[in-house]
């Protein structure tokens, strides 16, 4: 049940967007901490998003799933990414627009997919749970549940994101040194929150070394990428900060955001679902 849980947990953060084998996760469970490298980002992860770009290369170095084995209700669990390097640039001549429209229709299947009743029989066959008639409307809330107390307080933690546009022309680039995302109190204190109908969630957004260069010439690197991909076959095709001209130095940045967490309907434009 535990695996199941944790491939949920990463297949539905990233998994839309990187190349996850979560059959091979069962080991690492027992130390309450999953360990994967050099997980590569699919190339096609930026078409749902309809815009002039494809993905050449990007992978993360190395990402972490902490999961508190003892205490799964009443702790965070903590997803931790460090070096997500992404390499992108214009569509290429030889773009397949049936390649696209199929991709629309997969997700357009997918939006139906997870509707209620659809995405209760995944979950519990997800989670090897065996049900009778009587059993299963209690047991089906006892898994939303869980998986809501997982969600509204699993932590996000990234170090060193380098996102690059590259062209014939040009290059520019976004680099973070950290982003955090954690739920906090009413007090903005980072900790744990049972997420109980008419008690709101508090997230705070934390962004350290942000900054954007451009640089007008560009050189670019034609070396073939080693394949299977890795952090440092791909570090090569990043400049260093002293190499790249900003036009947004490094800055800090904290967001707060406050969502209300009732079950219904928000019928009141006074009462917005977020705020910050």
């Amino acid at each position: 049940m535990l695996e199941n849980l944790v491939a949920w947990i990463l297949n539905n953060y990233i998994g839309e967007y990187f190349c996850l084998n979560t059959d091979q996760l069962s080991v690492a469970f027992l130390q309450g901490q999953v360990d994967l490298e050099n997980v590569p980002l699919r190339t096609s992860s930026l078409r749902k998003f309809d815009i002039p770009l494809q993905v050449k290369h990007g992978l993360i170095g190395k990402l972490q799933l902490q999961v508190p084995l003892t205490r799964i209700r009443s702790q965070p669990w903590i997803l931790r990414i460090r070096d997500f390097l992404v390499l992108v640039g214009p569509y290429s001549s030889n773009y397949d627009v049936e390649i696209v429209e199929q991709f629309k229709q997969q997700n357009l299947e997918k939006m139906l997919d997870e509707l209620e009743i659809e995405q209760k029989k995944k979950l519990l066959s997800q989670l090897g749970i065996k049900l009778n008639e009587n059993e299963e409307q209690n047991s089906w809330w006892g898994t939303t549940s869980l998986l809501s107390t997982i969600s509204s307080n699993i932590q996000i933690l990234v170090e060193n994101v380098h996102i690059k546009y590259e062209s014939t022309d040009f290059n520019f680039g976004v680099q973070i040194d950290s982003l955090n995302v954690q739920t906090t109190n009413a007090q903005w204190r980072v900790g744990f929150v049972d997420p109980t109908d008419g008690i709101n969630i508090f997230k705070k957004f934390d962004v350290k070394g942000f900054s954007i260069y451009w640089n007008p010439e560009n050189n670019l690197n034609d070396s073939p990428i080693v394949l299977p991909l890795s952090l440092d076959s791909l570090k090569g095709f990043f400049s260093s900060p002293s190499e790249n001209v900003y036009i947004l130095q490094p800055f800090t940045l904290e967001l707060r955001m406050e969502k209300n967490n009732s079950r219904f309907p928000l019928r009141s434009t006074l009462i917005p679902r977020f705020k910050n």
